[in-house]
């Protein structure tokens, strides 16, 4: 009877942590739609982000799929693996990763980015990265190293130490810093500051119709120059397929589930093989449906 009652509580401890481990995955599921990363307190959404203040917001994985560096044209796969920054969330690759002391970690040396290891690095060479009591001078009394000038310091410098653990452990600014291998590399602008602009007047997750009549995941954007680009993935800098639809006839049509599915088609006046094209996806959303049908309505021809 005990071993019955035992084996009831295991069940239930484990159906409570699956439970808590669905809530945790929901959290970041690529099926929540407009979920934006912009939303949280980070580098990428506010101005007043303020580096130590916050927890870093992750970039979901599946919202990239190349590295986030300006010039770093690394694609993610089984063998280039993602990494996330700890100060700011990005995305990186293996040759983008360096380490640095990071405020919101208690200054522990951690994976960064490399705009944020040189932002860091820069902080540490001022003076004003750790606290005073964190640095010591070795050779120089307590006391001494209060009137000290910390305006001008170096990773390099052999007689620093930074001071962990109430100071039972001293350890070298070399031992903290580790430059990463791709060079001084800064960020890619947010792609997703250009969505509900002048760039970018509609944007959203679609499915994408390939020519062979098979369905693609996309983030679609399209801009009031006529062009709609499809991003394999949100945080993508470069579109996949690019298309200028200026003059294009659109039809919509809307299935039994909610979705519509968009068509977009071209007649080409000229005597060529190539006498039409056509651009079909798919938008599940209802209420993004609905953003995208009053924007391409007044921007194509409709034929409603």
């Amino acid at each position: 009877m005990h071993e019955l009652r035992q084996n009831k509580k295991t069940n239930v401890e484990s159906r409570q942590k699956l439970a808590t481990i669905r809530q945790q995955n929901s959290i970041e599921s690529p099926d929540v739609e407009n979920k934006s990363i912009l939303e949280a307190p980070t580098p990428t959404s506010s101005k007043n982000f303020v580096p130590g203040r916050y927890e870093a917001v992750w970039i979901p994985d599946n919202k990239a799929t190349k590295c986030l560096m300006a010039g770093c044209d690394t694609k993610f796969s089984m063998i280039q693996r993602k990494h996330h920054c700890r100060q700011c969330g990005w995305l990186i690759c293996d040759r983008c990763v360096g380490t640095a002391p990071v405020k919101i970690k208690n200054y522990d040396s951690v994976k960064v980015c490399p705009q944020c290891y040189y932002e860091i690095k820069d902080l540490f060479e001022k003076g004003v990265l750790f606290p005073s009591h964190m640095i010591r001078i070795l050779g120089l009394s307590e006391n001494s190293e209060s009137s000290q000038d910390f305006s001008r310091l170096s990773i390099d410098s052999s007689n620093i130490r930074i001071a962990y653990e109430d100071g039972s452990s001293l350890e070298k600014p070399k031992d903290l810093f580790r430059a990463p291998d791709s060079g001084k590399l800064m960020k890619i602008k947010n792609p997703l500051e250009k969505d509900g602009t002048e760039e970018y007047i509609v944007s959203g997750k679609v499915q994408l119709r390939t020519k062979k009549g098979y369905e693609i995941n996309r983030w679609g954007r399209f801009s009031r120059d006529y062009n709609l680009d499809f991003f394999e993935a949100e945080f993508d800098d470069s579109p996949a397929e690019k298309f200028f639809v200026y003059g294009y006839t659109l039809s919509v049509v809307e299935n039994e589930d909610g979705s519509h599915v968009f068509e977009l088609l071209h007649r080409n006046q000229f005597q060529t093989d190539r006498k039409e094209e056509k651009i079909i996806f798919k938008v599940l959303h209802s209420g993004s449906a609905a953003k995208w049908l009053d924007t391409l309505k007044d921007m194509l021809i409709y034929d409603g």
